[in-house]
């Protein structure tokens, strides 16, 4: 997996006390299928305060269980711009590509656009965004376009110069590779569990360079 640009490393490293922000829906929330475990974000507040000595970095986490672009568009303010964040993560797409959202191609697009710009223009935060995990498509027919959701995030991502983590292709591979360890990984066919958080965790903390966590275990080797 390519990792963030060399400039975003060498900000997270030079600069101490940063104040992380993640967002996004249900995955970035946490709630419920992790079955008490840590999400992702709380992992990789451990791996940096504790694990790697960065005790002044400060986390919020404003995901929502059920959100779409919409309601980071709508919530902006409250959600992620009055902690004038250093950095931002965006993960957002998985409610937006089902059928019954409202929600098209074009708009999910214009809607990570008008983050992007509203991000830029209200913060001084180094911007992230990340695919999100692979899905069981067969048991989730009105995600099918979950695919394409997820091209428009590393397309608009290339367009405005901002990075992209791209976990659904590191949840590909496993799922290519090593199928049985793919729906380990699952609560149901669209959540990510306890080990699919160690996963995504992970993923983002070695493109960040900062990983992997030396306390994570996941269900087999080679994750």
């Amino acid at each position: 997996m390519e990792l963030a640009p060399q400039d975003l490393r060498d900000f997270v490293r030079e600069n101490s006390g940063l104040m992380w922000a993640f967002t996004g829906d249900s995955i970035t929330h946490g709630a419920l299928h992790t079955l008490g475990y840590r999400d992702y974000t709380e992992l990789i507040e451990e791996r940096c305060r504790y694990e790697l000595g960065r005790v002044q970095d400060l986390f919020v986490n404003s995901g929502i269980s059920g959100d779409n672009s919409r309601g980071l568009l709508e919530g902006f303010e409250h959600r992620i711009s009055r902690f004038q964040p250093d950095l931002v993560s965006l993960m957002i797409g998985m409610n937006d590509c089902s059928s019954g959202s409202g929600i098209s191609p074009l708009e999910f697009g214009d809607n990570l656009r008008r983050l992007i710009d509203l991000l830029q223009a209200k913060t001084r935060a180094r911007v992230i965004l990340n695919t999100q995990n692979g899905a069981d498509l067969l048991n989730a027919p009105e995600r099918s376009a979950f695919p394409d959701y997820m091209q428009i995030v590393r397309e608009v991502g290339a367009e405005n110069g901002v990075p992209v983590c791209d976990h659904l292709r590191v949840w590909g591979q496993v799922q290519h590779t090593e199928s049985h360890r793919f729906f380990m990984l699952l609560s149901d066919p669209i959540h990510p569990n306890q080990y699919g958080h160690r996963l995504l965790a992970n993923t983002l903390l070695n493109w960040f360079d900062l990983g992997p966590m030396a306390s994570l275990d996941l269900p087999a080797s080679g994750m």
